[in-house]
């Protein structure tokens, strides 16, 4: 769970939240879990606040392929343009991990989202 950190300086992600991520917040309760998950979800990413009824309507390569890419690279700018606070990102390491072992990602989605991931965590090492 999202957490704030030592006198709201710091906002805690873990990725594990993102999927069906309809199916446990409402737009309210995201806002209370962190300020952005709800900018992500209810923006450019709220196509994928969905909950377990939706996702078999959505091909894996749609959902499941692009939603963590899609938060990390959101996330950094977030970070960019809120200064106020740092940001953790708990779960690109596993995201990684299974990226690179899941043979069921198709063959482009699994290098594109190592690859993204692999920067992503560079560029918020660096920042």
């Amino acid at each position: 769970m999202a957490s704030t950190l030592e006198g709201g300086n710091i906002d805690h992600i873990e990725l594990d939240d993102i999927l069906l991520v309809g199916d446990h917040f409402s737009m309210d309760a995201l806002k209370a879990y962190s300020d952005m998950y709800y900018s992500f979800f209810s923006g450019e990413g709220a196509k994928y606040y969905i909950g377990a009824a939706q996702i078999d309507s959505i091909p894996k390569e749609d959902y499941e392929d692009k939603v963590f890419v899609d938060f990390v690279k959101f996330a950094m700018e977030y970070a960019r343009q809120h200064t106020e606070k740092k940001y953790i990102l708990d779960g690109i390491r596993e995201i990684l991990r299974r990226a690179e072992a899941n043979t069921e990602f198709y063959e482009w989605n699994r290098l594109r989202i190592i690859n993204e991931c692999s920067s992503a965590l560079l560029e918020l090492q660096l920042t």
